[in-house]
């Protein structure tokens, strides 16, 4: 193979610069700033949330919430300018506002292409015979058949909170919940249900009213594209729009639209703050006007996003009331896993030296599940900003002491299955360890020191335990099977602002090897099952037709022969 590895050579340019090259600075105005300037920058950037629709959003450099910070670092400059607005329907973009968005994209590009080299997402190899580099995507953040069940676990769980199956609703009704609902939030107002009311309080917005307002969201977004109206909106006109709204969702008609004005504005940021809280607020808040900001409807989901923001203007609030309760979590998490006789649960018990938040024994196999639970999720999506996901929200490397200290204390005999789980039963023959976390499927763990504590969402973990049948040795099995199956990738070129060298990346798609294939690794029989519900490259390819696709197929038989 004649190309070279890099990535070392790069990491040693990147320590070379200083932290302001790497800072994010908002546009400034001219001073002949173009009137139309603010909905021309929301009209680019949507034409780029569009462009990522049609293709894979999985690790590439150009995604929703890249957009989002790109275009919110220009509506500064609108922000700023002292010129008069005009609110008419922008035709093109004029050179400055074209000049100015591509080259936000760009800075953020660059913050991405760094930080996927510095955490380790990514490798370089340059080719010298084709003169071409390449971006391969490491082990540490490839999508896997574990994340990838993330999009059959969570229907699963909100089609359990609802009570009812998504199969009976409407395609409409389908989307309104999967984009809407309140129980998205099930975790925080039923872990702590008079915290969230005092919170709730706080913000002078309750859990129905914010899901009625992300639906909304996505009713003007339909609206815009199927009349062509303005980004912008003023009161009356939202006032308007909303009862047209609830006459599709009547469950909505006791939310006055002067309430759902009043939630907007809660809602709403001005471009500077939104800067400097590197958030994808719903609307922005710029000349008396309410702004739709076209990247909020994928840069997080809806109701979790308006929390975000709920949360930073509310900081205080929050922490008096759920902030500080959370740790419960797990007791809900727990109450939700099936009722076995073989499967023993506990949560949040204290032992001298330390604590468990959630722990699963297998009276049959003896073997124990010990979970950290964090209620937390990723607010920033991006690679660039993951860093504080991990260390200031998850704070991982706490959360790893904290299982290993337990492991030893249950191994020294100090910590029985008595003192856990009220039974008297055998130390474990085994003990698995895991991270749980609230939304956002990733594995934080991969690659890394501790790769050997598992790493998964609450959905998936709920999903996974229901299909093992409380079996804890099948399910450790199956989930560190999953998490080293990999989706197939495709190269895609990738603009690195030099048109002297040509380069390009690996880009996940959502489908797996042929089944063929799969078949011939070595799983065990609750993968198979698994991996059988999943999209493989069968479904979209015809027989014959030439493979462009990357296979990691490799990668996975290499780790399965060394477990």
């Amino acid at each position: 193979m004649s190309a070279i590895d890099i990535t070392d050579t790069l990491l040693q340019q990147y320590a070379k610069l200083s932290p302001e090259d790497l800072k994010r600075t908002p546009a400034e105005p001219p001073l002949d700033l173009h009137p139309q300037a603010a909905e021309m920058f929301v009209k680019m950037a949507e034409h780029a949330v569009h462009h990522i629709g049609i293709g894979s959003a999985d690790y590439e450099d150009y995604t929703v919430p890249v957009t989002g910070l790109a275009l919110t670092n220009c509506l500064v400059a609108c922000e700023k300018a002292t010129i008069t607005p005009s609110f008419e329907n922008p035709l093109r973009p004029d050179p400055w506002v074209r000049e100015t968005f591509i080259q936000q994209l760009m800075a953020e590009l660059n913050l991405e292409q760094a930080a996927r080299l510095r955490h380790g997402i990514w490798t370089c190899w340059y080719d010298p015979q084709s003169d071409r580099a390449h971006h391969r995507l490491t082990r540490r953040r490839r999508q896997s058949a574990l994340l990838l069940l993330d999009k059959l676990a969570q229907p699963n769980l909100l089609q359990r909170l609802l009570g009812r199956s998504l199969q009976d609703l409407s395609l409409d009704e389908l989307c309104h919940v999967l984009m809407a609902s309140p129980e998205v939030l099930y975790f925080v107002t039923r872990t702590d249900p008079a915290g969230w009311t005092k919170f709730e309080s706080a913000i002078g917005v309750n859990t129905e009213e914010m899901a009625a307002l992300a639906g909304f969201l996505v009713f003007l977004s339909f609206a815009a594209d199927t009349v062509g109206h303005s980004y912008w909106y003023d009161e009356p006109f939202l006032a308007k729009l909303w009862d047209i709204y609830v006459q599709a969702y009547p469950q909505y008609k006791p939310i006055s639209s002067t309430l759902l004005i009043k939630a907007v504005s809660g809602f709403s940021m001005a471009p500077s703050e939104a800067a400097k809280t590197l958030m994808n607020p719903p609307f922005f808040r710029l000349y008396d006007k309410f702004l739709r900001n076209p990247c909020f409807l994928k840069a997080h989901n809806l109701v979790a996003g308006m929390l975000i923001i709920a949360i930073r203007r509310h900081e205080r609030a929050w922490n008096e009331t759920l902030g500080s309760s959370l740790a419960r979590a797990a007791d809900t998490l727990g109450s939700m896993l099936p009722q076995t006789p073989r499967l023993k649960v506990t949560v949040r018990r204290n032992y001298s030296g330390g604590d468990v938040d959630l722990a699963l024994y297998d009276t049959q196999t003896r073997e124990l599940l010990l979970c950290e639970v964090k209620t937390v999720y990723d607010k920033h999506r991006t690679d660039s900003l993951l860093h504080r996901f991990e260390e200031a929200k998850v704070n991982v490397s706490r959360a790893v002491s904290q299982l290993r200290s337990t492991e030893r204390t249950i191994a020294s005999g100090h910590l029985t299955m008595k003192q856990l789980f009220g039974i008297d039963a055998p130390p474990p023959s085994r003990v698995h360890m895991a991270l749980l976390t609230w939304f956002d499927p990733i594995d934080i763990t991969m690659e890394t020191p501790d790769e050997d504590i598992l790493s998964l969402n609450f959905a998936t973990f709920l999903w996974l335990v229901q299909e093992s049948v409380g079996d804890v040795q099948m399910l450790a099995v199956a989930i560190s099977e999953l998490r080293n199956i990999w989706a197939l990738a495709l190269l895609r070129p990738l603009d690195l602002g030099q048109p002297e060298l040509t380069a390009d990346v690996e880009v996940q798609s959502s489908l797996l090897d042929k089944r063929a294939s799969l078949a011939t690794l070595p799983l065990s029989p609750m993968t198979r099952r698994i991996i059988l519900q999943m999209q493989t490259v069968d479904d979209v390819m015809s027989d014959g037709e030439a493979s462009p696709w990357i296979s990691y197929l490799e990668d996975t038989r290499s780790v399965l022969a060394g477990r």
